[in-house]
């Protein structure tokens, strides 16, 4: 899990770049340069001067009188007093030009100094979305009178615009367009020096009344943002920490951070920025980029008069007409979940939360907090299941009735109220903010949570994951050991009657049933086993588990891949236009392609494409190796490789679904029971 996150150590990638303040080192060198001319200038011990006043007391000699002789050479104290005086007044000189010089900056700042840190990363290498982003800045349009814009941008292996891939850069933003002000070697965008760096540098040469920082990248949830393709890297929530902290906003906190990353408006992402911002703007949700969608535009609106609240909801209404505008012209509907956080109330909302869970009894109540958990709308899920938030609202609601502290969650839900100043969402689930609860994801991802929490916060809340976490495992453990197997195995075996797949489940398996899956396999000449479909669209009725067969999906009359989960289907492919090629995940819906996402990393996939785009397109198929010996390879769901189908037309593509003959292919199905355990059926098949 580590390698897929780019670093060995989660939350410390053990980068130390040694940036300095540049404005700093310069002062630094001209003082340096001052020193060296005047110990040049006069050193009363260097050689030249000893002989030179040496004379001169000789010349004097038969001059002085006893008194003279006695004391200290007059010239010499005369000559001494002058330079120190000399000294005194050039420092003087030069600390009332720099204090001046500060002071006349200090006079003349700005309202607001804006600070953008973007990561290009896949988003902008594959599909140009930083480039659209950076498109909605006008110069012109904007306020810059009483306005800074400063961008620092790298992290991509290419890119599509004014931007050099070979360097790091800082812009600033002027009526015709960004201008470059400093370049920097390549760093990771991911580290926490390159952040401060970037701070610091802003901080010090656009001084402001109020700064405001923005994120614009990816989104890993509740572990950090700002994934950068070039290193690998990603800034964790601890280096986030640690960049802020070691910047001067630690001492002067920001006014505002709004986050165009996915995924970040969490408990835990707040936890962090409280320190050091007094109000933050964060999705819940996969926060999605396109051409169609320009949000950064919202600069525009920013007048001199407005609050931070003003500033974030220009950023939000902003956002919304653009998902409505393309919800109106698309068949799939986009999600948008957008927030403005007061972030001096997160000491009140941490102390409610550590209550509320402080006020269940997890040894109890284990399956039931299971089970309740499993229900609710995890964000980001039908991407990656690795990410694990959940809206704080809806999971203390869900978990009330487990509570021995009725007022404990009354007291909660009111100030998750006052937490979050204005919501606006696309969807249903979302009352503003989210929280980490460990549930789909893997056992390493929920492994990298817990110990980057651990060293972040000792809290009741982080304990009673930690402690969720543990019973699950050790009853993974407990139940592995009894049967002394690493797969675990349903009783009864799959039945095929016309159109319905079904099996018979036991009182036990019945009783930990949480959700399940069906797949189905065809044995290619090589003994693999290529997955032709996998499906959650399962129904449980008493003890019996049943599937509805409609077909497999065809493409122009080719059965290809396909995957059905949470009522979506999809299937993973590439498209391709002038020898360039797109990891993509298809949306199908009415027989047809109705939305298509990057799929190039191990992130929520955010970006957009438009089909139109692209020439071809070939669906992939993962191939397995699937049986050992008559039974379930242990290490299947690891075994895959990739293929894909021939190449389709993108302006050519007919989908249906053929009816075949089940007795041809190997039917498995998969039941996941309340610890997040598998158990497999027996294959049926030749």
């Amino acid at each position: 899990m580590n390698n897929q996150y780019g670093q060995n150590n989660p939350y410390n990638n053990g980068q130390n770049n040694g940036y300095n303040n540049g404005f700093n080192n310069s002062f630094d060198a001209q003082n340096q340069n001052f020193r060296n001319s005047y110990n040049q200038g006069y050193n009363p011990y260097n050689q030249n001067g000893y002989y030179q006043n040496q004379m001169l007391n000789n010349n004097n000699y038969n001059n002085m009188n006893k008194e003279e002789f006695s004391s200290s050479p007059p010239k010499k104290k005369k000559y001494t007093k002058k330079i120190i005086i000399s000294l005194i007044i050039l420092l003087v000189i030069i600390g009332g030009v720099y204090g001046s010089i500060k002071f006349y900056q200090y006079l003349n700042r700005k309202t607001r100094t804006f600070m953008i840190y973007m990561v290009g990363s896949d988003l902008e290498s594959k599909s140009s979305q930083g480039t659209f982003s950076l498109s909605d800045i006008v110069g012109e349009n904007i306020d810059l009178q009483n306005n800074n814009v400063v961008l620092m941008v790298g992290g991509a292996n290419e890119w599509h615009n004014f931007v050099n891939k070979d360097e790091i850069g800082i812009y600033r933003l002027t009526s015709q367009g960004f201008s470059k002000i400093e370049s920097k070697d390549i760093v990771s965008m991911g580290s926490s020096e390159n952040l401060s760096y970037f701070l610091d540098f802003v901080y010090d040469r656009y001084p402001a009344k109020n700064y405001d920082l923005i994120f614009w990248n990816h989104g890993l949830g509740a572990l950090g943002i700002e994934q950068d393709e070039v290193s690998s890297d990603y800034l964790s929530i601890y280096e986030l920490d640690k960049a802020l902290k070691n910047s001067n906003f630690n001492d002067e906190k920001l006014e505002m951070t709004i986050f165009y990353n996915c995924l970040a408006g969490n408990v835990q992402m707040a936890n962090v920025m409280s320190k050091y911002s007094n109000y933050m703007v964060a999705s819940e949700e996969v926060l999605y980029l396109s051409k169609l969608l320009s949000r950064f535009n919202f600069l525009e609106k920013v007048e001199t008069s407005d609050t931070p609240y003003q500033v974030g909801y220009h950023f939000i209404e902003q956002s919304d007409s653009v998902m409505k505008l393309y919800n109106s012209t698309h068949t799939d509907k986009l999600d948008s979940t957008l927030s403005i956080f007061d972030l001096s109330k997160i000491d009140e909302l941490n102390k409610k939360v550590d209550a509320f869970f402080n006020s269940i009894d997890l040894n109890k109540y284990y399956y039931s907090v299971s089970f309740s958990r499993m229900k609710l709308h995890t964000y980001g899920i039908s991407q990656t299941r690795d990410y694990d938030t959940v809206d704080l609202y809806e999971l203390v609601e869900s978990l009330t009735p487990f509570s021995n502290n009725t007022s404990a969650c009354d007291d909660l839900l009111s100030e998750i109220n006052e937490f979050v100043m204005y919501t606006s969402s696309l969807n249903e689930h979302s009352n503003g903010v989210s929280i980490y609860f460990p549930y789909f994801g893997s056992d390493s991802a929920i492994e990298l949570h817990l110990d980057l929490f651990n060293s972040l916060w000792s809290n009741k809340y982080t304990e009673f994951i930690n402690n969720f976490y543990q019973i699950r495992s050790g009853a993974k453990l407990s139940i592995r050991s009894k049967t002394g197997k690493n797969i675990n195995e349903l009783k009864n075996e799959v039945v095929v009657n016309n159109d319905k797949i079904s099996i018979e489940l036991t009182d036990e398996e019945k009783e930990k049933y949480i959700y399940s899956n069906i797949y189905l396999f065809k044995k290619d000449k090589d003994n693999k086993y290529d997955l032709v479909l996998k499906s959650d669209d399962l129904t449980l009725d008493k003890n019996t588990l049943t599937y509805n067969y409609k077909g497999l999906l065809t493409v122009n009359n080719t059965i290809v891949s396909s995957f059905v989960e949470d009522g979506k289907e999809k299937v993973y492919a590439k498209v391709e236009k002038d020898n360039n090629n797109l990891s993509i995940i298809a949306n199908i819906n009415d027989k047809k392609i109705t939305s298509i996402l990057l799929d190039s990393g191990d992130y929520p996939k955010s970006s957009i494409i438009e089909l139109d785009d692209f020439d071809s397109i070939s669906i992939t198929t993962n191939k397995y190796d699937l049986i050992d010996k008559n039974k379930l390879n242990e290490i299947w769901d690891y075994s895959f490789e990739k293929s894909n189908s021939k190449d389709f037309k993108t302006n050519d593509l007919t989908f249906d679904y053929e009816k075949v003959n089940l007795d041809d292919y190997y039917i498995m199905i998969e039941m996941h029971d309340s610890y997040n355990d598998s158990y497999y059926s027996k294959i049926k098949g030749n």
